[in-house]
Parts: structure tokens; C-alpha cells; sequence
């Protein structure tokens, strides 16, 4: 990343009877970068206020942007990993055509940026599960992802509204999201949030939910987290995918589509441990794990 610019930060409503549950012991900072392809993107670090451990990308969702990961990255953060997410063109507080991507390669090439040439753990949430499962890092742990979404939100949906003129009204429901009255309120005031989108978007989407399907990044650490009672997923197809491509996989009963909204401190401690596997497989030769134990 390049050309980076300081910007105030400021404090959007955030449920008071979720704050409560993520500690204060660190420091956010939002900014402006220009990445390689020239555009600007809205970004927010929360950072370990000690040294830190490694550092995690978060990627939002189709709908959502870099705040919904708040109390998620103050929590890693606490953790001792600092936590970045970037508001993809045209979403949250980047500018650009909302709700518009220019195509898969753009999408990519950010992500892969973003990474860096360091270890770092990626996290996909939802949408950002799609370029997550075809990126490769320490780890990649991909949160409720649209790899295989309710029919209604599927490939063959997508590409029959892409084929239709103007732009789409997303089918989404504040109800889909949250079981929580405070975060249902917090999405439905969010003025950030995308509900719109072009053609060209759902072709992008289609294209990088059967791509991603198909054939995964490889990595030392790959997890699939499921909500339990997500409207939005298919869960059961989501699993066969995980079990298939030797994913790890954990179930938040009964939880709604957006889990790092109503269950941040599971995620982060789901993520935590991913990061410490992960790690640990990056650390070692590809026989560690046959050699371990085994008798000279």
C-alpha cells in the first residue's frame, strides 16, 4: 500500500450492550490509502497497545464495510494481533460507484496487496469469504461465506439479475443478519451500507463463488465458521465444501448470518486459535507433522 492519509477518527454508533464485551486496552486508527491500482480505499487498524503478535485482514461483506468488524478487531487486538480491514471501492467509506467492482482481478490483486509480504492471518466474512478462500496466507478462516448461499442469493439468481438493465435491490433483510435488537437497529440506521448493486457485480460474484468452490488457496490453517441458524447459507453445502477441501469446521448454534455482530468473542477466539495452528504449520517442514512422535 501507498500514500497514506491521516484521517479523524470518529465514533459511529456501536450497541452500548455490545461494548461492553470487548476491552479498551487498544488503539484504532482509520485512514486513506491508495493501493497499487490507484484507487482509494477507506481502511481501519485496531492495534495491541504492547507489541504485537501478527497481524489479521478482515474482509467485509457484500452488504457491509470496515466498522461491522469493530468489537471483532478490538478483541484480536486484545489478543495481540493487529487487525485491518479495507472498505472495498464503492462500499463503506471508499469512494467509487456504489456497489459496483470492476472485476474479479481488481478484487484479487487488493486482497493480495493488502496481505503483504509478512505472515498474516485472512478472514473473509461472508462476500469477502469468496476472494479469502482463493488468496493464500498463514491462515484463512472464511466466516459464514457465500461460497454457497441460500437459493434465493445463488450463482444461476445472481447471473439471471445481472442479465436485467439498472441497478439490483439486494433481497437481504435486516432479520437475515442479526437475532439481536440492538445490532438489527445498528444495521438498519447503517448509512454506509450497500443495498444496491450493478450487473457487473453480481457477474464478479458468481464468477469468484464458482471459482472458489472449485479449487481453494492452500494454507497452513484453513477454517470454515457456520452460523448455526443463518437464513442466508447453506449450511449443509457449506460443510461438504469445508470436509472436502480438508477445512476445519465450527458451528455457532442457533447464531444469525452475522457473527462478528452477535458473536464477536466466539469468532475472535475461533480466530485466535486458527492463527496459533496456523503458525505453527508455517514453522514447520511439510514431514513435521509425519515425524512427530514417530519412534527413530
Amino acid at each position: 500500500m501507498m500514500g497514506t492519509t491521516l484521517r479523524p477518527r470518529r465514533r459511529p454508533y456501536v450497541p452500548e450492550d455490545t461494548r461492553a464485551c470487548y476491552h479498551r486496552a487498544v488503539e484504532e486508527l482509520r485512514e486513506t490509502v491508495t493501493f497499487a491500482d490507484g484507487r482509494p480505499r477507506a481502511v481501519r487498524r485496531w492495534r495491541p497497545t504492547r507489541p504485537g503478535r501478527g497481524r489479521f485482514l478482515l474482509l467485509h461483506g457484500m452488504e457491509s464495510h470496515s466498522l461491522w468488524f469493530r468489537a471483532l478487531g478490538e478483541l484480536l487486538a486484545e489478543g495481540g494481533y493487529e487487525a485491518v480491514a479495507f472498505d472495498r471501492p464503492g462500499s463503506g467509506e471508499s469512494p467509487g460507484a456504489r456497489g459496483d467492482v470492476r472485476g474479479a482481478g481488481e478484487v484479487l490483486a487488493a486482497v493480495r496487496e493488502a496481505l503483504g509480504d509478512g505472515p498474516c492471518h485472512l478472514v473473509g466474512l461472508s462476500w469477502g469469504g469468496l476472494p479469502a478462500a482463493l488468496c493464500a496466507a498463514a491462515s484463512v478462516t472464511l466466516v459464514a461465506p457465500a461460497l454457497f448461499p441460500a437459493r434465493r442469493l445463488s450463482a444461476l439468481s445472481y447471473l439471471k439479475a445481472a442479465a436485467g438493465a439498472g441497478r439490483i435491490e439486494l433481497p437481504l433483510a435486516v432479520e437475515d443478519f442479526s437475532k439481536i435488537a440492538a445490532q438489527r437497529a445498528f444495521i438498519a440506521a447503517d448509512a454506509l451500507r450497500v443495498t444496491q448493486v450493478s450487473g457487473r457485480f453480481l457477474r464478479v460474484t458468481a464468477g469468484l463463488m464458482l471459482r472458489a468452490r472449485a479449487a481453494p488457496a492452500p494454507a497452513p490453517a484453513r477454517t470454515v465458521l457456520l452460523a448455526g441458524d443463518d437464513a442466508m447459507i447453506d449450511n449443509a453445502r457449506t460443510a461438504a465444501f469445508a470436509r472436502r477441501h480438508g477445512f476445519t469446521l465450527a458451528e455457532r448454534p442457533g447464531a444469525a448470518h452475522s457473527l462478528v455482530l452477535d458473536e464477536p468473542r466466539w469468532v475472535a477466539e475461533q480466530l485466535l486459535a486458527v492463527a496459533g495452528r496456523g503458525e505453527r504449520g508455517a514453522a514447520e517442514p511439510p514431514d513435521a507433522a509425519a515425524s512427530r512422535g514417530a519412534k527413530p
